[in-house]
């Protein structure tokens, strides 16, 4: 049965994903795993990769990439079956956990050693086999790695593991929309609130958004008012837990 491949990222999604990295060595150098080759005659729907296998519906996909964390199904040998964008993105990315051969791979000697002995294990434990990994990055937070086993005849294509990515960092950015919905923010605050979140300074903030120090000061206090919260630290640990986008 034909498998999906990662796509090259398609027109127009540069915006979404993590700010572009200043030039760099190659991948190899800095011990990522170049891209796979894209297949020729795939079709893209929407923003999603090509689907060569019947799999999720779009519907399906839009509320995996609503999720916060990257998900992926893999087959026997690691190949990718199907998964959410954000896990796309990631391997894309080849940093720290990529593609090499058509299957899944961390770049992290390790790591991979632990990987091979899964597979080759599979199916000779009491329960579902399933690894937890810390994964670096270059010039960006570990991500949290999870591979576990999927019981036979759970979906009707070949899924034989499936892959949980928790890359916390990776999407630095909360609407103002979703801010007003939650904790009731005025307009200002929400702006404010979202500008810090993305990771702007205080002070950059003020730049940003044309307002004088104390201006964004005085909607901070009441921010932490009605997030319930004491500090800067803590308002951006709660809103990294809070979902993102209506």
């Amino acid at each position: 049965m034909a498998k999906r491949k990662i796509p090259d990222r398609p027109a127009g999604r540069a915006a979404e994903g993590p700010p572009q990295r200043p030039s760099e060595p190659p991948a190899q150098a800095r011990g990522r795993l170049p891209p796979e080759p894209t297949p020729g005659a795939a079709t893209v729907r929407a923003k999603y990769p090509p689907l060569l296998s019947p799999g999720m519906s779009a519907l399906g996909h839009a509320l995996f990439d609503r999720l916060d964390r990257g998900i992926l199904l893999l087959d026997a040998e690691g190949a990718v079956i199907d998964g959410n964008s954000l896990a796309f993105d990631l391997l894309q990315a080849g940093d720290g956990l990529g593609q090499r051969s058509g299957r899944v791979a961390f770049t992290d000697p390790q790591l991979e050693a632990r990987w091979t002995r899964l597979q080759a294990r599979k199916g000779q434990f009491g329960g579902p086999a399933v690894m937890a990994a810390r994964v670096r990055r270059n010039g960006f937070p570990p991500c949290f790695v999870i591979i576990g086993e999927v019981p036979p005849g759970s979906d009707a294509r070949p899924v034989a593991w499936y892959v949980l990515i928790f890359a916390f960092g990776e999407r630095r950015e909360i609407s103002p929309a979703m801010l007003t919905e939650l904790f009731a923010l005025t307009r200002a605050q929400a702006a404010v609130t979202s500008s810090l979140y993305e990771g702007h300074s205080v002070d950059a903030t003020a730049r940003k958004l044309g307002l004088s120090l104390n201006t964004v000061r005085s909607h901070l206090k009441q921010v932490f008012v009605k997030c319930e919260v004491q500090s800067q630290a803590e308002l951006l640990h709660l809103l990294a837990q809070a979902p993102h986008t209506l």
